[in-house]
């Protein structure tokens, strides 16, 4: 979003890394470069915040963009005016915010340290970094079992390899390893490498010019370490997670070097190597990256249930169940016996006898109890199909679930025809925690897969909000699913 391209740039682009490609999406409100940018939710919505920049004087104002609605919306401004500051997520005093960093204002290099409640809709004053600079990055980590951020580098009349870490729950900044290269405007995402989860630096200045350097951190060792170079050395760049076939990494974009770039490139970390992508609509520098899902709203519940079935079966449920739309069950036996319904798609009963059946609700919404029905009466089946697919559908059998009270959630995948899919499930930071299933599915398929909230080492994962994609050649569907501990 944002950044410098013969004029401040208000335009942003979405990159899908499943089709490998940008769309434009909503213009900032105010146009900027040098600015930052955060993933943040605000009011349930995971969305980002663009704060700061420069446009040419040195702005206060932040702005969120709601994904779901493709909407820019002013927020409270700054306490300090700035470009060049870095920004990262963080969580005080239990509200998940945003951390904003040093930079450069009306006084000059500024140390000031500020972070935004998105509940209250306010920024206050925290802890500053140790020295005033301007060009650093920033990068949520976890140091000790202490979640915080990482800042690193900058320029307070020389350039700097500094790196300092934010305690949010004592509100101090510690020094830590400097990296190998001093440098600002560098760019700075979130990355595990050989099972560390640490910080990717890239690209940046310094005395010897635009550099293609890069370098690892690892909070546990304390250490950087160099990694592959940038194929295009870059400063005034950007840098995200994300995951692509697979593989959980570093999506670089951007910069500048002899003018704005537009390339992008992706860096995966188990092979240490950068392949290029699709390239930016425009090319800029001095933007900012945020890792962002584009969910589409969830379902909402409506209507009154209502059930048609044959022979009057008796139906009991327990616990109650919860139905929205209009609720189909086809069942007629001989002799006596009882079924056991629960939520899968549509199923037609063909013969006669005992058997066990399968029940669904169609329209919006989800059921999530279990069934009984028992009959008494005799008759024959005919075989009547009810399932008819038009088209791709990816929904969830609920939208909470805990694993620890040995819940389970249905994930519900349809097919129109016959497709090589792939239903993956990633954290909010964008990074893959399983493939539930990869191969082709026949035409017309209804199919329902159950994830335990574990990950694909068999780990529980932590509560939070995980993002669903059935991926079917390069189109894609995602839903949204909570998990609490």
């Amino acid at each position: 979003m944002g950044g410098e391209n013969n004029g401040y740039l208000a335009s942003t682009e979405f990159y899908d890394p499943v089709g490998n490609s940008w769309s434009g999406k909503a213009p900032m409100l105010t146009a900027r470069y040098y600015l930052g940018a955060s993933p943040v939710t605000i009011g349930g919505v995971a969305g980002a915040l663009a704060v700061g920049g420069g446009n040419p004087g040195y702005l206060s104002a932040a702005e969120f963009y709601d994904p779901g609605a493709n909407t820019w919306a002013a927020k409270a401004t700054m306490l300090t005016a700035r470009w060049g500051l870095a920004v990262a997520p963080v969580t005080i005093g239990g509200v998940a915010g945003v951390l904003a960093i040093g930079g450069i204002g009306a006084s000059g290099y500024t140390a000031v340290c500020e972070f935004y409640d998105p509940s209250a809709n306010a920024w206050s004053a925290v802890a500053p970094v140790s020295s005033a600079r301007v060009g650093m990055s920033a990068c949520s980590v976890t140091m000790g079992g202490v979640a915080g951020v990482l800042a690193m580098g900058g320029f307070t009349g020389t350039w700097q390899a500094t790196a300092e870490f934010y305690d949010p729950g004592a509100n101090t900044w510690t020094s830590v390893a400097p990296m190998t290269n001093a440098r600002q405007i560098l760019a700075a995402a979130p990355v595990t490498i050989g099972g560390v989860t640490g910080v990717l630096a890239v690209g940046g200045n310094n005395t010897g010019g635009i550099l293609p350097n890069v370098e690892f951190y690892d909070p546990a060792a304390n250490t950087w370490t160099n990694k592959a170079a940038l194929p295009i050395a870059s400063d005034a760049l950007a840098a995200s997670p994300v995951t692509i076939a697979g593989t959980a990494g570093v999506l670089e974009t951007g910069g500048y070097n002899g003018g704005p770039l537009g390339s992008a490139r992706f860096y995966d970390p188990t092979a240490n190597t950068w392949s290029a992508m699709a390239s930016m609509l425009t090319s800029r520098w001095g933007l900012a990256s945020v890792p962002l899902s584009l969910v589409p709203p969830s379902p909402t519940e409506s209507g009154t249930p209502t059930a048609t079935r044959t022979a009057s079966p008796t139906r009991t449920i327990s616990p109650t169940a919860s139905e929205s739309g209009t609720t189909t069950t086809s069942a007629t036996q001989s002799p006596s016996g009882t079924a056991t319904a629960c939520a899968t798609p549509t199923t037609t009963a063909t013969g006669s006898g005992s058997r066990t059946a399968t029940h669904t609700a169609s329209g919006t919404g989800s059921e999530t109890a279990m069934a009984t029905i028992t009959w008494t009466e005799t008759k024959s089946l005919t075989p009547t199909p009810t399932t008819t697919i038009t088209a791709p559908r990816l929904y969830v059998d609920r939208n909470v679930f805990s694993p620890s009270n040995g819940e389970k959630v249905g994930i519900h995948v349809e097919l129109v025809g016959e497709a090589v899919s792939q239903v993956v499930l990633f954290n909010s930071a964008g990074e893959w925690v399983i493939t539930l299933f990869a191969g082709t599915l026949p035409a017309r398929t209804a199919q329902v897969l159950w994830w335990d909230g574990r990950n694909d080492k068999g780990s529980p994962c932590a509560s939070g909000v995980f993002v669903v994609r059935l991926s079917i050649g390069v189109k894609a569907l995602v839903r949204r699913v909570g998990l609490t501990r």
